[in-house]
């Protein structure tokens, strides 16, 4: 038994209800070899928050989901969950959420050149995107989010939208620090993310 590095540990443990901590829920998805832990935050008396560890991959993912109780893919063919309202949702199929669109995003974490003491500047990005959605003209946004220094918030630098004939974006931003968000909030709607790639070059210290 050894401890697991955990690049998400004070997020979650600085916003985490101790009182609520036996509400806790974990368990394995093993077809997409991760381990879930679903928690209360620290203003939530029920289940607010995720965080997956992916055990194939070895990285972390937070988030938000609101779930008292959870079923395994196992007699059902997709997980169940079961929301403080008392409502059951069968996970992991379609594409919308019953009649609404289902919102989803992911955010990198930041990337820097030199440990942040070096400016970059992006020309480009090659989007690696698998549209899965049941309608014809499906897309995707994609936002360049960057700070000159830690202490600032990120804000928006570049916006892009991806439909399945993308083969690059031109995009110019600019920042020490860089992350990029992906998302969608339209009816049949489906995706999956790749490996995008991303043009930066070095664009002096001051």
């Amino acid at each position: 038994v050894r401890e697991l590095p955990c690049d998400v540990k004070d997020y979650v443990f600085s916003d985490f209800n101790g009182l609520q901590a036996w509400k806790t829920l974990a368990f394995v998805n093993h077809a997409y070899s991760e381990a879930w832990w679903l928690y209360p935050s620290f203003s939530s008396d029920e289940i607010d928050r995720y965080v997956i560890y992916n055990y194939k991959d070895n990285n972390w993912a937070i988030g938000t989901i609101d779930r008292t109780a959870w079923l395994q893919a196992g007699t059902l063919k997709a997980p169940l969950g079961i929301s403080p309202d008392g409502r059951m949702y069968l996970h992991e199929t379609g594409v919308n959420a019953d009649t609404d669109p289902l919102i989803a995003h992911i955010e990198s974490a930041d990337v820097d050149l030199s440990g942040g003491e070096e400016f970059m500047f992006l020309s480009r990005i090659i989007p690696d995107v698998h549209f899965k959605g049941d309608v014809p003209n499906q897309s995707l946004k994609v936002e360049v989010l960057a700070r000159d220094s830690s202490g600032e918030d990120k804000a928006i630098r570049g916006s892009r939208v991806i439909s399945p004939g993308t083969r690059y974006l031109d995009i110019r931003a600019r920042g020490r620090r860089m992350c990029f968000k992906f998302s969608s909030d339209s009816l049949g709607t489906g995706w999956q993310l790749g490996l995008p790639e991303v043009n930066i070059e070095g664009a002096g210290r001051r």
